[in-house]
């Protein structure tokens, strides 16, 4: 597991879609707080159910490998979810 604690992702990009570009190659090479501000960004932007399949992915796969702190927010978009687009976000996780 790999963390990047000391790293602010909280910078400023001038849209949402900038910040989700540069937090993947992060999130892609484990970094767990990477993984939770890009699944935060895909549920605060979701306008529909591949936004929240990916938010989903990325909250999961944080969790999983050790960030607690996902966890709420991983609550929030299993709310949004029915059963069976929670299995669909699961096997895009497990992907």
């Amino acid at each position: 597991m790999q963390s990047a604690s000391n790293i602010d992702y909280r910078l400023h990009f001038l849209s949402v879609h900038d910040e989700i570009k540069w937090l993947k190659v992060d999130a892609d090479l484990g970094f767990t707080h990477a993984q939770h501000r890009l699944g935060v960004l895909y549920l605060e932007s979701a306008s529909g159910t591949e936004e929240l399949y990916q938010a989903y992915k990325w909250l999961f796969i944080s969790v999983a490998l050790g960030n607690d702190s996902a966890k709420d927010v991983l609550i929030e978009v299993n709310k949004r979810l029915d059963y069976d687009q929670i299995d669909e976000a699961y096997l895009l996780a497990e992907r």
